[in-house]
């Protein structure tokens, strides 16, 4: 009886098993770069529904003919975005005490805000000078007529903002709205661009979304700026709608020197003013 393997025998199982597990390699690598394409493209798109949510939040919030757009351009938008908001809880002169405070009270020269009177539907222009944060600030004193807030854990004081307005009607129970200056555009980090914001008067821009392309022509950030007969216009007075076009590509990065092949995709909105 014969025992153990000839040498040709070992050899072809050698062979046999050579092919078999290089055809399972094969598969696992071509499933792993499907699965990283798959994963590219979802990022691309998140990162182009993302921008564009937010941008389009920002403008529908927005009303040209109260000049809430402060600087319009092809590839940038500077408008008074809605960052705060509260209840008057108790007055003193032109310091109210605020309860129930969200978001930031800016009193830059590019912040303003919106007070409602307890009379009626009317909003006052208004102006922050100065903002106070310490619980039992002097300045008002209580909200004794505020359920729960014996003390205003805020205080702000308010100036009108325009000639011939005022902050008559402004008292306890007023609801204030704080809009600060917030300029959206490409900035370049790390070899990449991306869309960033700076918010009032910060010396520096933070990033929100990305990577997008470049700047320049058919760039990651496009804004085109319509009024409302539909004719593209440059004055931000005049803008009743925006399209926002944003082109994003994938992170995927490789070897320096190499040739880099990233996913890319693109997308439009447009964006009805609240005018």
């Amino acid at each position: 009886m014969r025992s153990g393997f000839t040498m040709l025998e070992l050899l072809l199982a050698l062979v046999v098993g050579s092919v078999l597990i290089a055809s399972v390699f094969g598969v696992m690598i071509n499933s792993s770069k499907e699965f990283r394409s798959q994963r590219e493209t979802v990022d691309v798109r998140e990162t182009l529904r993302g921008g564009a949510t937010l941008l389009s939040g920002e403008l529908r919030n927005a009303s040209a003919s109260r000049g809430d757009l402060l600087a319009i351009s092809p590839e940038s938008l500077a408008v008074r975005s809605f960052q705060s908001t509260g209840a008057v809880c108790g007055t003193s002169t032109k310091r109210y005490g605020i309860s129930g405070a969200a978001g930031t009270f800016g009193s830059g020269a590019d912040d303003s805000m919106l007070v409602s009177r307890t009379s009626g539907t009317t909003w006052n222009k208004a102006k922050v000078t100065a903002v106070w944060t310490n619980p039992g600030s002097p300045y008002v004193a209580s909200c004794a007529a505020w359920t729960g807030t014996p003390v205003p854990p805020m205080v702000i004081e308010l100036a009108a903002n325009v000639a011939g307005a005022d902050t008559l009607g402004v008292g306890v129970g007023s609801v204030v709205r704080g809009y600060r200056k917030t300029v959206y555009k490409l900035v370049s980090s790390s070899g990449r661009w991306w869309l960033a914001r700076r918010v009032g008067a910060a010396g520096t821009y933070d990033i929100v979304t990305g990577p997008l392309l470049a700047s320049g022509a058919a760039g990651g950030l496009a804004f085109a700026y319509y009024d409302a007969a539909g004719n593209v216009t440059a004055n931000p007075a005049a803008v009743a709608r925006v399209t926002i076009t944003l082109r994003a590509e994938s992170t995927r990065n490789g070897p320096v020197g190499a040739t880099i092949s990233r996913r890319r995709d693109s997308l439009r909105a447009t964006t009805t003013l609240r005018n």
